[in-house]
């Protein structure tokens, strides 16, 4: 969220410097909405909304089991404990592309492969480049 907050800031900056030289709109507030961000959140959540955990004692997370070392049982009380421990992991993922660009991109994407006009990363070829791998 707090990315989400820098881009609407920037957003609105851009928004008044246009503002400034004579152009934009007054009645468009670009802090107060998504437009004209280049930036959005892909996942865990594919909106760019409050968040539907807000509020609650929870938050959004996954566990993984990972073993634990010999040190660090070692270092438990005791010596020793459990041979694993669960851990809690959290992650956001943020595409610096306007919801509307990366949109348009997925269709043009979908069209070109469904017309058998290049793989999916593009190429004509249907050949990856060394780059990519």
């Amino acid at each position: 969220a707090q990315v989400l907050d820098i881009e609407r800031a920037a957003a609105d900056k851009r928004a008044r410097a246009g503002k400034a030289d004579g152009g934009g709109d007054d009645s468009v507030s670009l802090v107060s909405s998504s437009a004209g961000m280049e930036a959005h959140v892909v996942a865990p959540c594919q909106h760019d909304r409050t968040c539907p955990m807000d509020g609650l004692n929870s938050w959004c997370h996954f566990s993984q089991r990972v073993v634990r070392s010999a040190m660090h049982r070692q270092m438990l009380p005791r010596g020793r404990g459990p041979q694993h421990q669960d851990e809690r992991f959290s992650y956001v993922v943020i595409r610096r592309l306007s919801r509307e660009g990366a949109t348009a991109e997925a269709t043009a994407r979908a069209t070109r492969i469904a017309s058998g006009g290049g793989d999916y990363f593009g190429d004509e070829d249907g050949e990856r480049d060394a780059d990519r791998d």
